[in-house]
């Protein structure tokens, strides 16, 4: 389970804690592999972790943010507030001073903008939640989740370029963020770019082989492009280390069609 007061100030040494972290991920739809128009988006920012938060704090007559040990939202006057005023104004050097103050003293301020943008995104205010995300991208650059959510907020809003150059932005922070990676494999495939969406699928999966959900964005993309011989081969490895699927038998069923039509 994610909780947002677990993510630190995004000074972030070991990479898998960045995956640990990430709460966004792309899925296909449950049978991605009789599919022939590409895979659909069904992105989740993080609205179940947040829906619980919320009802239990409804349940217990508490405030969510002292839940989440955000001080920082319990002050009405906070320098971060002069901060944000000042970007908005144009003057980011001076706000970007004025923040780093205050982080100082308010160490979940780190979290602000990421919790605003999960908030309004989950509610499909997507114009606010762009808002915050692109505060989030200028005060807490060395998180790699904003340029990630960026990515998602643009392709639910149909802006494809936006929606890949902000994933690719995600990589640049974190090169092992499997999740951007499998993103922009989605992207590439939905525009019939074979080749780098099959790069991008098996870039994730070298990163987490055990994810079912990398795993299976690269076989639904090795069927849609004809990549039978390399399809099969990595049908057995799934069959074989993915036992406990519910696709299971419509892996075997599909791994038999390929054979039989090879012949």
């Amino acid at each position: 389970n994610i909780s947002f007061h677990n993510i630190k100030k995004y000074k972030i040494k070991n990479t898998l804690t960045i995956l640990t972290l990430a709460i966004i991920v792309i899925f296909v739809r449950k049978d991605p592999y009789i599919m022939r128009k590409g895979i659909d988006w069904n992105q989740d920012i993080g609205c179940r972790e947040l829906g619980f938060i919320f009802n239990k704090a409804k349940k217990i007559g508490e405030s969510p943010y002292k839940l989440l040990n955000y001080n920082w939202a319990l002050c009405s006057n906070g320098k971060w507030i002069w901060a944000e005023k000042l970007y908005n104004n144009g003057n980011k050097i001076e706000a970007k001073k004025i923040f780093l103050n205050a982080l100082e003293e308010y160490p979940s301020l780190s979290e602000r903008y990421l919790f605003f943008t999960t908030t309004y995104s989950c509610q499909k205010k997507y114009k606010k939640a762009l808002y915050w995300a692109r505060m989030g991208l200028f005060f807490t650059p060395e998180n790699p989740i904003i340029p990630y959510n960026m990515g998602v907020l643009f392709a639910r809003m149909g802006n494809a370029d936006s929606s890949m150059y902000y994933f690719r932005k995600a990589i640049d922070v974190e090169p092992r963020f499997a999740s951007a990676k499998t993103n922009i494999g989605v992207l590439f495939l939905n525009t019939g770019n074979c080749d780098s969406a099959i790069y991008y699928f098996k870039s994730a999966v070298s990163i987490d082989s055990t994810n079912w959900i990398y795993f299976k964005n690269l076989i639904a993309a090795l069927q849609q492009c004809g990549k039978n011989e390399e399809l099969i081969e990595k049908l057995d490895y799934a069959i074989e280390h993915f036992k406990n699927l519910s696709e299971i038998d419509m892996l075997k069923k599909l791994r038999r069609q390929i054979k039989n039509r090879a012949g």
